[in-house]
């Protein structure tokens, strides 16, 4: 039976209390545990297109060497610098690596 005793209501309180905040942070660390693996997915994503358009962006300045009439669109695109009034490219010092 249980007693009536204050000091035994008390503690019994506090595990309760302990054991409810110990399973409200487990709930929340779980859930952004998802959120980070989700975000780490998104990243991964993202860095695979950017290394996909980089080496696109590289193949279009190499073939621009040997077909300059797609030198306007890289221009327009930001790929290449101004054309300066010799009439060869310079290089874009805006223009983010």
């Amino acid at each position: 039976m249980l007693r009536k005793d204050p000091v035994l209501i008390g503690w019994t309180l506090t595990l309760l209390a302990a054991v409810t905040i110990t399973a409200a942070f487990c709930c929340w660390y779980l859930t952004c545990s998802r959120q980070l693996q989700n975000l780490q997915r998104e990243i991964v994503a993202i860095n695979r297109n950017r290394a996909i358009l980089q080496a696109l962006g590289n193949e279009c300045i190499e073939y621009s060497k040997n077909n300059p009439a797609i030198n306007p669109i890289l221009l327009k695109v930001g790929l290449k610098g101004k054309l300066d009034p010799s009439g060869s490219a310079s290089p874009n010092l805006n223009a983010k690596q």
